[in-house]
């Protein structure tokens, strides 16, 4: 006779959620709702055979939240795993296209205004002598940045839904990922976030979309020093398993993290209000997701004792003939502005943008 724990309890969860949900008990589904059921999940299968990505982080998540790839009928979607009573709680993450969309048609009509106005500051900064007026200037060219990087965020996050909207190229992965840590260090001492990186300069070539990772590495440590009080310091590690690169973020919890018990639902909340202005729109960790997905990997986060730590994993793929590309036109997210000034324009300070270049 089935226990009715595993059969009432993870019914009733997923049928309270409307996107494409379900519940594994010892790796074997148990209860999918009707928006999993169109997709192709079946109960009484195997999770492991629609995984894509994750299958190790999967095995071991205790109560941690991971990120990951499932392959539904030939379909790449990315899903939210997190374990609840004893089972695993899969719920798919479907962008809304249409109100991406939206959000990408607003930032085609804000780019063009304003970067002509970004350009208009940085020429008025070069010819004013009046200290006062330089600091004025200063603060406009600083705000005109964090319009920017909403624009960005808006206009990627559509894009980054599209099915193959990825271009790739041979890089040095790790290269590039410790290139960015660099770069972020640099700008998050400068605020009283010190930084603490470990990793080893040893190269790993494979095809990689590089906007899409730089852009994850950005984010992880924003978000870092963003939920961390000035003075605590952000851990940041790079290594490399087999055909993965696993980064590692970790940061103790400041005053506007608070913990809660655990549900199906959420495993933080943060302490200020909606007005408060570190919120965003909320597409910082999609771009994170994205950038998981593309690259055949994870992102697991996880806290204990006041301390959160975010892992990204992205596999290491050599080319095959078919992955060759021709040239096109680059586009530049941040309209060739310095890229770290966009993604951290919410924590710098004016003075900074002062010296801002293309």
């Amino acid at each position: 006779m089935e226990n009715t724990n595993q059969s009432n309890e993870p019914r009733a969860i997923v049928n309270l959620i409307l996107v494409p949900a379900f519940f594994t008990y010892d790796g074997t589904i148990v209860a999918a709702n009707a928006a999993a059921l169109s997709r192709g999940v079946e109960e009484g299968t195997k999770v492991e055979a629609l995984m894509r990505t994750g299958q190790e982080e999967y095995n071991s998540l205790g109560n941690a939240m991971l990120m990951l790839s499932l392959d539904l009928s030939g379909q790449i979607c990315e899903a939210s795993v997190q374990g609840i009573q004893g089972g695993k709680l899969f719920i798919l993450q479907e962008p809304d296209r249409q109100e991406l969309r939206a959000y990408a048609l607003a930032s085609l009509n804000l780019r063009m205004p304003l970067n002509s106005m970004m350009n208009a500051a940085s020429r008025l900064s070069k010819i004013c002598t009046d200290e006062e007026t330089l600091r004025q200037v200063d603060e406009l060219h600083h705000s005109m940045f964090q319009v920017l990087r909403i624009v960005g965020n808006m206009s990627d996050a559509y894009r980054y839904a599209e099915p193959n909207s990825d271009r790739p190229e041979m890089i040095d992965m790790s290269g590039l990922i410790i290139e960015m840590l660099e770069g972020c260090e640099s700008y998050l001492v400068d605020i009283n976030h010190p930084v603490q990186l470990h990793y080893e300069r040893t190269p790993a070539y494979g095809l990689a979309v590089s906007e899409k990772l730089e852009r994850a590495v950005s984010n992880l440590m924003l978000n870092a020093a963003k939920y961390s009080d000035p003075g605590d310091v952000i851990q940041a590690s790079l290594r490399q398993k087999g055909d993965r690169l696993i980064l590692t973020v970790e940061n103790k919890l400041g005053k506007y993290f608070e913990q809660v018990p655990s549900d199906f639902y959420t495993r933080f909340r943060r302490a200020p209000g909606i007005e408060d202005p570190r919120h965003g729109i909320g597409l910082g960790m999609s771009l994170i997701s994205a950038a998981a997905s593309a690259h055949e990997g994870t992102v697991l986060a996880e806290e204990k004792d006041g301390v959160l730590r975010v892992t990204l994993t992205v596999r290491v793929r050599p080319a095959a003939l078919g992955d060759v590309h021709s040239t096109r036109v680059h586009f530049d997210y941040a309209g060739e502005w310095n890229h770290q000034l966009v993604e951290f324009s919410e924590l710098l300070p004016a003075r900074i943008y002062r010296v801002a270049r293309h």
